[in-house]
């Protein structure tokens, strides 16, 4: 009985102990901060891959709006990521080109995940880019 208590005792003195847990997640939540997207702008974003499913890393990607004169320019990161919360929230995303280069890969596949046509709704397009052999 003493064995039990000293036990339970233990245990939550080590609870208290410890500090409190600060979660983390692993699909990524913290790319897709909410605080950092303004509301009067639309999230774009996704994903770069090799066939094999590797990430890309520093590709270039442009987006851009048919009849403006406006780029936007990002590079993906370690994870083959992009995102661009740059483009206002009224572009209707039937005039939104976006375009990934890298060097020595050619574009093998794309894919808008997200198929949405109302203006300032987040849009996901994925990509995989296969290295030019020959």
């Amino acid at each position: 009985m003493i064995g039990r208590i000293a036990g339970v005792a233990l245990s939550a003195g080590l609870l208290m102990a410890v500090p409190p847990f600060t979660s983390a997640s692993a699909n990524g939540a913290a790319f897709f901060n909410k605080g950092q997207i303004s509301e009067n702008n639309t999230l774009y974003f996704g994903i770069i891959k090799d066939p094999k499913g590797q990430p890309v890393v520093g590709a270039t990607v442009l987006i851009s709006i048919n009849g403006k004169n406006i780029d936007y320019v990002y590079e993906t990161t370690t994870l083959g990521r992009y995102r661009s919360i740059d483009l206002p929230k009224d572009v209707d995303p039937k005039q939104v080109q976006v375009v990934v280069e890298k060097p020595g890969f050619r574009l093998a596949n794309q894919d808008n995940r997200s198929r949405t046509v109302k203006p300032g709704l987040p849009v996901e397009i994925n990509f995989v880019l296969a290295p030019i052999t020959g």
